[in-house]
């Protein structure tokens, strides 16, 4: 009994011993945190520097360097298989008594002018007429030198255009003949899948006439009449898209704006985010923020976006609770009224950090040369062709 209880006190003085030593280690580590002055890293930028560095959607600078929507909404339904075509026939003549005919559906038919736009292998000998919802204007044959240009624009009244279906009518009644008639592109249905498409609708927008706009059949077409495909035929209008988005590069909070190769490992203890932006009415931005503990935008070591405001001046503050050394933002723009955007200006980031355990300072090593080109990531999103393609093997 007396060994136990010797033992026993034994223990407690153990216990005891480190308790203090804890408490002097914490003690201690307060006093080097208490004496260590916070310090402040910044990174700031302007929209244009953000659009050249970071990530974007559909959008576009403005004249001031603001960040915008793209101002050119194009309509169409064939790109995915649009092109030459080693499948077979790939265009159509129109000519005399042959017509075309593209229905495009628009939910907004505002905008500041309208084109419509022809995928040709080869130009009439006289003016394509357009016909738009029933009013005409024509396309006369543009003059090309050795470097044939096979897309042809045409402008026309802007009022022509209505919400829902509109009709485009493509005629070239002076022709008496195939060979003095406009040849026309045709996306075929056997395409799509290979240009990343859904080849199950092709075909249900685009009509021909035989007899002067008598009768219309929707496609198939070509001279046999066999053809699935849609007419390489487009809308194109000079407004804002309806939304896109912009991504800052990955912002390191330890480095900031500073171009020192290393930096020293900081604890934060206030990140405060500010944005700026113009709002007119009818547009909206919107402000997510995620943490990540990589440098990689692409890495599995980042946070989901949150959040964190929408307007034109919003700041966004956070504690100690951020914990995370990089940072990224994503703005959202969105326009219910096409004629408007968002123009995004500027963002700055503070954070302020004090170091609780510092690592000691070896004022010995020092950089002699270092060459870190930034990464530089593309914002289009890229879609490959299919690795099994048979003519791929045959590569092979």
């Amino acid at each position: 009994m007396k060994r136990f209880a010797t033992h026993k006190k034994s223990v407690w003085s153990s216990i005891l011993q480190a308790t203090v030593l804890f408490a002097l280690f914490i003690n201690s580590a307060d006093s080097i945190a208490a004496e260590k002055p916070i310090t402040v890293v910044t990174w700031e930028a302007d929209a244009e520097k953000i659009y050249d560095t970071g990530f974007m959607h559909m959008l576009m600078k403005n004249d001031s360097n603001e960040v915008i929507l793209f101002d050119m909404d194009l309509v169409e339904n064939d790109s995915p298989g649009a092109g030459s075509s080693e499948k077979g026939i790939d265009r159509d003549v129109i000519w005399g008594p042959v017509m075309a005919r593209k229905v495009l559906t628009i939910d907004d038919p505002r905008t500041h002018a309208a084109y419509l736009i022809v995928y040709n292998h080869d130009q009439g000998d006289y003016p394509l007429t357009i016909d738009v919802n029933g009013k005409k204007t024509t396309m006369k044959t543009w003059e090309v030198s050795s470097y044939y240009q096979h897309y042809l624009w045409g402008e026309f009244p802007a009022q022509w255009l209505k919400k829902g279906e509109n009709v485009f009518t493509l005629s070239c009644p002076q022709a008496k003949s195939e060979e003095e008639g406009w040849v026309l592109y045709l996306s075929r249905a056997d395409e799509f899948e290979r240009g990343g498409g859904n080849p199950a609708n092709v075909g249900k927008t685009s009509f021909k006439s035989t007899d002067s706009g008598e009768t219309w059949k929707e496609s198939p077409f070509g001279p046999l009449g066999d053809t699935r495909a849609e007419f390489s035929v487009r809308l194109s209008m000079d407004r804002h898209v309806k939304e896109g988005w912009l991504a800052t590069p990955v912002i390191d909070l330890w480095r900031g704006d500073s171009e020192d190769f290393y930096v020293r490992q900081h604890t934060i203890k206030k990140l405060e985010i500010a944005l700026k932006a113009d709002v007119p009415e009818g547009a909206r931005i919107e402000y997510f923020m995620r943490r990540g503990t990589s440098p990689d935008p692409y890495s599995d070591k980042w946070e989901n976006y949150v959040f964190i405001g929408e307007g034109r001046n919003v700041v966004w503050t956070a504690g100690r609770e951020f914990n995370r050394r990089y940072l990224q933002l994503r703005m959202t723009f969105t326009a219910d009224n096409p004629l408007v955007s968002p123009e995004f200006k500027s963002l700055s980031v503070r954070a302020e950090h004090q170091e609780h355990y510092p690592v000691p300072e070896h004022k010995n090593i020092r950089m002699l040369t270092v060459y870190n080109p930034d990464i530089e990531y593309s914002s289009l999103q890229w879609q490959w062709e299919k690795w099994d393609r048979p003519e791929f093997k045959e590569l092979r």
